[in-house]
């Protein structure tokens, strides 16, 4: 018996496997979804433990349990993230769009004034994640991203993706500017999933943001990595709202 197969057999005889597995369970999020949030609606009419159950455009909003301002938005069908194809298609629901309607959450639940430019939504790639269901970060920004992106001339960002002048929390990240019309009515998975491929790189290891500018233009960061690589948007976020007012 090698030493691999001697460790396995320790963590099976003293119940330590099942604690590792459990560590693991990239499924917690779908159970909140399928199993506690949509039946509580269904059975009661009330949200619990969620915070908003949508089944007209097939999401919730959920509270992150770990961080005190953060929330999630979640399809109500399994979608397991970034590389899922459903996203690519033209009837999904606009599940950026609609994490971007929940922005005033966070505002509320720091019960502070948090500027709409400091609010962020980020997608992870598929190695820098815990959970295999689609979650979208509905969060503030870092302070450092956001002085990143006061330096930048906004009237001379346009539409074609351009690498990001300097890096953001040590990452290089592709950028382009998306008015609001766009947000709300384009395929934002696309966009990030036609970048990756004029760029030759890997859909499950890529992460974007989501950033607003001003009162009619957003910006999208991309950026990708590579297996051994990791790179998640979420850290452009910052979830105790540091900028809040």
């Amino acid at each position: 018996m090698n030493n691999t197969s001697k460790a396995l057999s320790v963590l099976l005889l003293s119940g330590s496997f099942l604690s590792v597995a459990h560590a693991v369970d990239r499924n917690i999020l779908w159970d909140k979804v399928h199993n506690q949030c949509e039946p509580q609606y269904k059975a009661d009419g009330k949200y619990t433990p969620c915070s908003l159950v949508d089944e007209h455009d097939g999401y919730v909003i959920y509270k992150g349990d770990s961080d005190k301002y953060q929330y999630l938005l979640l399809p109500t069908k399994q979608i397991t993230g970034i590389e899922d194809e459903q996203l690519l298609a033209d009837n999904q629901p606009n599940y950026i769009y609609l994490s971007w309607e929940a922005r005033d959450l966070v505002a509320e639940k720091t019960d502070r004034k948090v500027r709409e430019q400091d609010i962020s939504l980020t997608v992870n790639s598929l190695n820098t994640r815990s959970q295999d269901q689609l979650h979208v970060h509905i969060s503030c920004l870092a302070q450092p991203v956001r002085e990143a992106l006061d330096r930048m001339d906004v009237k001379n960002i346009d539409n074609d993706w351009h690498v990001f002048p300097e890096p953001l929390k040590t990452y290089t990240f592709n950028y382009k500017k998306l008015s609001f019309s766009e947000l709300k009515n384009r395929n934002i998975f696309k966009d990030v999933s036609d970048k990756v491929a004029a760029d030759g790189g890997e859909l499950q290891y890529s992460t974007f943001a989501v950033v607003n500018l001003d009162s009619d233009n957003f910006m999208i960061l991309e950026a990708s990595g590579t297996l051994e690589k990791r790179i998640g948007a979420e850290k452009l976020q910052d979830h105790t709202c540091a900028l809040a007012q």
